[in-house]
């Protein structure tokens, strides 16, 4: 669950480590004692998504695409700040309230051979975070089609946030 060029878990990264374990046995529990189904689920994750309008979404600067940099402003209509991952970190540590950031996380290893030669690769799901209490507000799939593989390589792309 860390970024994917971090070697060393540090106090951001294990705090929304707990509190995805967390959140993860909570909903399973919900699920297993009869008073959620998985379409609840669903509607709780279209209702969370809408708190991004009174959120501030942090991107990580080392995350984003130059092209997203470039086109963010006409389609993310919300407050968004681009920032280091240490201002992320900080956010998580100190619960803030109107922070919401986004967090790949390793999702799917798809490998493909093409004749002689074996391609893997590492497909991710971002999730959008809420920085109070780690719960998961929505996420972004990459498109993924029998054979073939969208742009899941971590980063947030403008297709990503279209």
């Amino acid at each position: 669950m860390l970024y994917a060029t971090e070697k060393v878990i540090n106090n951001a990264d294990a705090t929304f480590i707990v509190q995805q374990i967390q959140h993860f046995l909570n909903g399973r529990i919900e699920l297993k004692s009869g008073n959620k189904s998985r379409k609840d689920l669903k509607k709780e994750f279209k209702a969370r998504a809408i708190k991004l309008k009174t959120k501030t979404l942090l991107l990580d600067e080392q995350l984003i695409t130059s092209n997203l940099k470039k086109k963010i402003k006409t389609i993310y209509p919300y407050e968004y700040k681009i920032v280091s991952k240490e201002i992320i970190d900080k956010a998580i540590i100190e619960k803030i309230e109107n922070i919401a950031y986004i967090r790949p996380i390793p999702a799917i290893q798809i490998t493909n051979t093409s004749g002689s030669e074996k391609v893997s690769k590492q497909l991710y799901l971002q999730y959008v975070i809420n920085s109070l209490n780690g719960e998961v507000l929505t996420y972004i799939a990459p498109g993924i089609s029998i054979g073939m593989s969208g742009d899941g390589n971590g980063q947030t792309s403008h297709s990503d946030i279209n």
